[in-house]
């Protein structure tokens, strides 16, 4: 009986693997993210990352400063990272803070493949979308979007 399942368990993977390219290798090949500092003025980013298994600590970022971390993508593709986000507007101004699912699999593993890239703006986090473009994929809390299009390259 367990060597049925097992076989059954072989079939199912190698047709899936047939079917999606992107399928078959994304649980091999590690994925990297990179959180940019491209705040103004010489505004600081304080950041603290993390998934259910991993704590990567609270990390300053300078201006154009980066946090960058790797890992593989589990096999059910639940694996998700969450960024604890804050910046002052201004010196003893006011505080910007967010949490953001910063790598999720379901909508990062096409999105991304194994670089997932992401700029943090006053107005939004942004991040390239299939085409190479850059879009705001979360907003602050009371801040308006701004016009700017950004594109990579």
């Amino acid at each position: 009986m367990a060597r049925c399942v097992l076989l059954l368990c072989v079939l199912v993977v190698l047709t899936l693997c047939q079917s999606s390219p992107v399928f078959a290798w994304w649980f091999l090949d590690p994925v990297t993210v990179y959180v940019y500092n491209k705040l103004e003025g010489g505004k600081t980013l304080i950041i603290h990352c993390k998934s259910k298994d991993d704590d990567l600590g609270v990390h300053v970022l300078p201006v154009d400063g980066m946090l960058q971390w790797s890992f593989t993508n589990n096999f059910f593709h639940t694996t998700l990272f969450w960024c604890d986000i804050q910046w002052e507007r201004s010196p003893g101004g006011d505080w910007v803070r967010g949490s953001f699912n910063i790598y999720r699999s379901h909508r990062d593993i096409d999105r991304c493949g194994t670089n997932c890239l992401w700029y943090v703006k006053e107005d939004a986090l942004y991040s390239p979308n299939m085409d190479g473009d850059w879009e705001p994929i979360y907003l602050w809390p009371n801040v308006e979007l701004s016009k700017t299009t950004y594109r990579s390259g």
